[in-house]
């Protein structure tokens, strides 16, 4: 039940989800119910679930997105367009390889590893360029 953009590489499992074209689905990589846009890479081991990430986002080997493993919670920003468990990741973010990242969470784009300064993203937070802690 997904949609395989053009020029994508599956190596890894897809369910319920949209794809755009050149997508990367590395080994062992799993994808459930989420959209990932042009040129985006789940390296291996990475989940993704209930998310969408912008173009050219890159989510690192045995990285978890959108992971039910706190409560779900309202993004504390945008609690009334984030409610519901979907994480949004904005375009050309790097999410470092491990990381855990919650439900209902916004990560900005342009991210790269030394934004994300604390670990796991617990659900309702969000991540800005230069935050000194993800729900700032």
């Amino acid at each position: 039940n997904s949609t395989i953009g053009r020029g994508s590489n599956i190596r890894g499992k897809v369910v319920n989800s949209v794809l755009f074209q050149g997508v990367d689905i590395g080994e062992g990589a799993g994808v459930w119910e989420s959209v990932l846009m042009d040129g985006v890479r789940v390296d291996p081991g990475a989940k993704v679930c209930h998310a969408i990430a912008d173009k050219f986002v890159r989510i690192g080997a045995g990285a978890s997105v959108g992971e039910e493993f706190d409560a779900l919670v309202p993004n504390q920003r945008h609690p009334d367009y984030l409610s519901s468990g979907l994480t949004v990741i904005g375009r050309n973010t790097e999410v470092p390889e491990g990381l855990r990242i919650g439900r209902n969470c916004l990560i900005y784009p342009h991210l790269d590893h030394s934004d994300f300064r604390a670990a796991p993203v617990s659900s309702g937070s969000t991540v800005m360029p230069g935050a000194a802690h993800p729900n700032a």
